[in-house]
């Protein structure tokens, strides 16, 4: 099953090199795929996205995470909150949203996932 998750990462992750930046159906199948398979693994354990990271401690205001769902950059990041257990303010940015013209004026550009936390602002899912 371990095999199964890191080959479907391993696709997803060249697909996406390769793909132009609009999200395909494609890689919407695989992202959800990635997840099914891990379930059994991870049930009840910490997942591969946070091994080694230590407990943060709690924010006096969250950060915002501007993402949408169908992105699997999106679902990394979203995996690591939920797994350290942050508080983070959610402005899910899909077409049409209210927030993805904040999140444009926030960072700069239509990227996403985009991370803000005070004056630090991060679009990359592996940082």
């Amino acid at each position: 099953m371990r095999r199964v998750a890191a080959l479907l990462l391993l696709l997803q992750n060249h697909a996406a090199a390769l793909a132009p930046p609009v999200v395909k159906a494609a890689d919407v199948a695989a992202s959800g795929l990635a997840s099914m398979a891990r379930m059994p693994v991870a049930a009840g354990k910490s997942t591969t996205v946070v091994e080694g990271l230590a407990a943060y401690p709690a924010f006096k205001t969250p950060p915002v995470l501007y993402e949408f769902e169908a992105c699997p950059y999106c679902r990394f990041v979203r995996e690591a909150v939920t797994a350290l257990d942050l508080v983070v303010d959610v402005k899910p940015c899909g077409r049409g949203s209210r927030h993805r013209a904040e999140a444009r004026k926030v960072g700069g550009k239509e990227q996403f996932p985009l991370l803000v936390d005070g004056d630090t602002v991060l679009y990359e899912s592996a940082d």
